[in-house]
């Protein structure tokens, strides 16, 4: 018998309340969606609204506030299908701004 501790129920929930959050926040910035339009245009899927929303959360842990955000460019790793955050990327951040990450060898990143 499986039994859903308490613990784990909340941080599912925690992570789908912030991706909701996040997903608003990426609805209402234009140039994030339009860097995420480039990125399905290179990958030769449709573009929103019915093409893939972005997936990839991540926290930069080392900067000030340690920003919560979704990445929307990067380089694209075809293998595992996901963003190659040991490149330079962007991502957009819970408070709506547009911020670039050097890579995760420079920077601490948690993917969450």
């Amino acid at each position: 018998m499986f039994v859903l501790t308490d613990s784990w129920f909340r941080a599912v929930t925690d992570d789908l309340v912030l991706r909701a959050g996040l997903a608003q926040i990426f609805d209402r910035c234009a140039a994030a969606r339009g860097f995420w339009e480039t990125h399905l245009m290179r990958l030769k899927l449709d573009p929103l609204p019915s093409g893939p929303p972005p997936e990839c959360m991540v926290r930069l842990d080392e900067r000030p506030d340690t920003p919560i955000g979704l990445v929307i460019s990067g380089r694209w790793d075809t293998t595992f299908e996901d963003f190659d955050l040991s490149r330079p990327f962007l991502i957009v951040t819970a408070q709506g701004t547009i911020e670039r990450c050097e890579s995760c060898l420079i920077e601490l990143v948690s993917v969450l």
